[in-house]
């Protein structure tokens, strides 16, 4: 089985659009399988509205010089697009997406939305909606209700290569889209709690920005060309090496070993989808800014109940 890499940001739309398509030229020349995950659609703040955002959804700038890039690089090198869409809806975007894909002459790609906030046929007062081929619409566009990262996992195996959450954490979307990779099922626990661990690291690179400007550990001589999200390259035995190429030498070590001593309880970590113990975790450095990260130990959800029972 190939191994997969995972990167992470905070939105879909906005001023980290230079990075994520810098990191997935990274991620593209490693020639392996791989995802991009998004934690937002569009960052919170930068609309008025919802009607605002979905007329500029609409309207044929939308897919802009910089995100269509970030569109064609992922669909012609078939990494996938996991993104949370909160409060906003995705179904005019993705119709946006299947007709750039078709007029680029690739293949209309499947794309999956969460079923919990679907943008209804006639559209809203005052918003026009922007109807598409029947055909391209019936065949590429599908619904699912997504709760955790299985349900994340089952959409990927359907064939969709680009799906919008509506509000999942970030553990389950890299927890999801790797279980789909690997085809690990709840049985693997190990390997699925280190999918969440990871998550919770990637997540801090794309929230944050602590791997960037915001640290004085950052290398002052790269510039912001030259600035990219960390990958995560994850083994089928949950074992995971995360990269970082523009991270101040043995800095990304530091970062994550931080990062992991601020979980409270680090012998039970929940999540959404499972409990991570982190006791026996190995944080090894392996040089040129890449660390690799083993031994998280997993327990079903169920075991809260089991707790809580012994507690009575």
């Amino acid at each position: 089985m190939q191994n997969f890499n995972i990167s992470y940001a905070q939105s879909f739309f906005g001023d980290q659009i230079d990075t994520v398509i810098r990191t997935v030229d990274c991620m593209i020349k490693r020639r392996l399988p791989g995802a991009i995950v998004f934690e937002n659609l569009v960052m919170p703040g930068n609309h008025s509205s919802h009607s605002d955002f979905l007329n500029q959804l609409g309207s044929a700038a939308i897919l802009n010089q910089a995100t269509g890039k970030l569109i064609t690089k992922c669909l012609e090198n078939h990494l996938l697009i996991i993104c949370n869409y909160g409060e906003n809806f995705p179904e005019v975007l993705a119709q946006s997406i299947i007709k750039f894909a078709m007029e680029l002459g690739l293949s209309s790609p499947k794309i999956m939305i969460d079923s919990d906030k679907i943008l209804p046929r006639h559209g809203f007062p005052g918003v026009p909606f922007y109807r598409f081929d029947h055909q391209h619409h019936a065949t590429s566009i599908f619904y699912k209700n997504f709760q955790n990262g299985r349900d994340i996992a089952d959409g990927i195996q359907s064939g969709a290569q680009i799906l919008f959450t509506k509000n999942l954490s970030y553990s389950s979307l890299i927890l999801g889209t790797s279980m789909a990779h690997f085809d690990w099922s709840e049985m693997d626990q190990n390997q699925l709690a280190s999918a969440s661990i990871i998550g919770s690291i990637l997540e801090s690179d794309g929230q944050s920005e602590h791997f960037s400007t915001r640290m004085e550990n950052f290398d002052k001589s790269l510039t912001e060309k030259s600035k990219t999200f960390a990958i995560a390259e994850f083994s089928d035995d949950g074992s995971c090496v995360i990269s970082k190429s523009d991270a101040a030498k043995g800095f990304l070590n530091n970062f994550i070993v931080k990062k992991l001593y601020e979980i409270e309880e680090p012998h039970a970590l929940i999540t959404q989808d499972i409990i991570a113990d982190i006791c026996k975790l190995v944080v090894e450095d392996l040089g040129e800014n890449q660390v690799r990260i083993r031994g998280v130990v997993g327990h079903p959800l169920r075991t809260i109940q089991y707790l809580d029972d012994v507690a009575l």
